[in-house]
């Protein structure tokens, strides 16, 4: 038995379509794993590459250089993703603003009268 709907208004159908839509897109997203879930926290090497966006071959030259936060166990190589967003941050670059913050702090105040 088939189900009908008469509708008088369009408004109506308009409401009950997004309704649904509403409804099923929410299901949706409800069923997908959060961000968090979807990575480790222990990354293999090629996952640590993938995650930095570098090749395998810098990955290697920059842990046989010990320049990139890493564990080893036997010839495995392991990363903490944690320290690894750290490690990429460590370097950051001041902007202009900071700069002339920082040097009109550490700049002596000129007084009335006197000539440097």
């Amino acid at each position: 038995m088939k189900n009908h709907f008469v509708f008088t208004e369009v408004e109506t159908i308009e409401r009950i379509v997004s309704e649904k839509v509403t409804e099923a897109v929410k299901n949706a997203l409800l069923s997908l794993p959060s961000f968090e879930e979807g990575f480790s926290k222990i990354f293999s090497f090629d996952q640590a590459c993938d995650f930095l966006g570098i090749s395998k071959s810098h990955g290697y030259k920059l842990t046989s250089q010990n320049k990139i936060p890493h564990s080893k166990r036997g010839k495995r190589l392991y990363f903490d993703r944690e320290v690894l967003e750290a490690w990429m941050l460590e370097k950051r670059v001041k902007t202009r603003d900071e700069i002339a913050q920082e040097l009109s702090l550490s700049m002596p105040k000129k007084r009335r009268g006197q000539l440097y």
